[in-house]
């Protein structure tokens, strides 16, 4: 899509995996402070996962921005 997308994530632990897919572009991220939104994940290798499989978060989509926000 040509227009921006903002999304606003309060402040907070989020145990979260986020996926941004390459169909979604233009997507900025904004939160309240590195120290105070964080996004956090517990995937690990022992799980027989690929280290690919293990992120927190993957953004492949064109014009992605993240801005106070601590993964």
């Amino acid at each position: 899509s040509a227009s921006m997308y903002v999304m606003y994530i309060k402040e907070g632990t989020y145990k979260e995996y986020v996926t941004v897919p390459r169909t979604v572009t233009n997507l900025v991220m904004i939160g309240d402070g590195a120290a105070k939104t964080i996004i956090t994940g517990n995937k690990n290798f022992k799980m027989n996962l690929t280290t690919k499989d293990t992120a927190t978060m993957e953004a492949i989509g064109n014009g992605f921005f993240m801005k106070d926000i601590r993964v």
